[in-house]
């Protein structure tokens, strides 16, 4: 095994070849210098660079909850992630038993938790966090939990605070051999296993040395509030005593109309047809809207996103979303996707003239660190407006018609599945399932 096992300085890295690779029963020993413990708090930022930025949601939390940008404001912030987050490692299976980390946890409440790393994924975290924190119910009750994820995640969120902050920071994964937390699990004895792998933060200071931080969150608390009850307002009413009035009737006038014989004036043209047509046509209009505005709001509700994911603001962004568009188009056209896909896989099943081009763009897009101008997300939204027209001319008229008024596009981000979720463009490969409390992550 030694003759296959290679290893990096540079990358800090090592790779095992040996045929099969390595099985039950390999070991191996490593003999190291433990470096000096380095206290969080008394680090200074020696400023983060042009590295990645972090989105508006964590830019807005960061600023609304940071009391400086040294050390201690860092490890502050940190402390608040993850008492206000909750481990979670994948989405609840549908009618399957409890995954063994879960159950491994005394009391754990299973909350679903979509896999990814990336900008989308981790700024929709700190949107559910300034959400609860907007929320009189998260006061009353002293339930700040809303941030779900597992420990990568967690990781990647307190790298890009501490970029905010001028710390330069970045993800480590490994086995965690001491913690000063003693609910964070480690290795027995020294001897670290598969069910160890965990992965946590590093920030480097002005003098060049790094920090390990621990990030993995909380589990104790669930996101889910409790609904409080609000008690009507009690409003005094004045009773005032019943008074009583006489009150003496007029004397009768009597008329005699039986001669009257005087013409009545003409009051002008009859307009009692036109009230008439008027509630014919407003009927008819209302019967029209109950049968087909449930129709009309669908049709109306896809532009409406459509045109979000093509104008948005960030092109990474508005290339990933003409991907969404472009599953949505296949969805609701009938066509299946295949489960736990990659975008080329969803292209292949779509056979599609140019969908494979789609994908291809989509994951450079999403996962390249090259720039990406507004010409190329108009380039890329022509090809997925022609292949949305291949996948709706392939079908009869009223095929056609029911792909326009199909809700499964919608409803296809609410199926539970096996360890990934939603669009495609959000998921990466190489996304580790684990089991957790052996492997209580960061």
């Amino acid at each position: 095994m030694a003759d296959r096992f290679y290893y990096s300085s540079d990358a800090e890295a090592g790779v095992q070849t040996a045929d099969g690779g390595l099985v039950e029963g390999d070991r191996y020993r490593l003999d190291a210098v433990e470096p000096d413990a380095v206290d969080l708090a008394s680090m200074t930022p020696p400023g983060a660079g042009d590295g990645v930025s972090g989105g508006d949601n964590l830019r807005r939390w960061v600023q609304e909850h940071a009391t400086g940008n040294d050390g201690a404001a860092l490890q502050s912030l940190v402390q608040m992630l993850r008492q206000r987050g909750y481990l979670s490692h994948s989405l609840a299976p549908e009618g399957g038993p409890t995954p063994k980390w879960a159950a491994a946890l005394q009391g754990y409440q299973l909350q679903p938790s979509a896999s990814g790393h990336s900008l989308a994924r981790i700024d929709r975290m700190f949107e559910r966090l300034l959400e609860r924190e907007d929320d009189p119910r998260a006061a009353a009750s002293g339930n700040f939990v809303a941030a779900v994820g597992d420990d990568e995640q967690f990781a990647v969120a307190t790298a890009l605070i501490a970029h905010e902050l001028g710390f330069p920071a970045r993800v480590v994964v490994g086995t965690r051999l001491v913690s000063t937390d003693p609910k964070l699990s480690t290795c027995e004895s020294g001897e670290c296993r598969a069910s160890d792998v965990t992965a946590w933060t590093e920030v480097q200071g002005s003098d060049g040395r790094w920090a390990p931080v621990d990030v993995t969150p909380q589990w104790e608390q669930s996101p889910s509030l409790e609904v409080t009850q609000q008690q009507d307002p009690e409003n005094v009413t004045e009773v005032r005593p019943d008074t009583v009035e006489e009150v003496v009737p007029p004397e009768p006038v009597q008329e005699d109309n039986s001669t009257d014989d005087d013409p009545r004036p003409d009051d002008g043209v009859d307009l009692a047809w036109l009230w008439a047509s008027l509630r014919i046509v407003g009927l008819s209009l209302l019967i029209l809207l109950v049968l087909f505005g449930p129709f009309l709001a669908i049709v109306i509700a896809k532009a409406v996103r459509r045109r979000g994911r093509r104008r948005d603001a960030d092109p990474r962004s508005a290339i990933a979303g003409g991907w969404d568009e472009y599953v949505d188009a296949g969805i609701d056209a009938g066509r299946t996707v295949p489960r736990a896909p990659t975008r080329r896989e969803v292209a292949e099943a779509f056979a599609t003239p140019s969908g494979t081009l789609l994908a291809e763009g989509a994951d450079r897009a999403v996962f390249s660190s090259e720039n990406v101008d507004d010409d190329e997300v108009a380039a890329f939204w022509h090809i997925v407006d022609e292949e949305r027209r291949t996948l709706t001319r392939q079908r009869g008229f009223w095929r056609r018609l029911r792909a326009a008024v199909s809700l499964r596009s919608f409803l296809r981000f609410l199926a539970p599945r096996p360890s990934r979720r939603g669009s495609p463009h959000r998921d990466e490969r190489g996304k580790r399932s684990t089991t957790l409390v052996d492997r209580d992550t960061t």
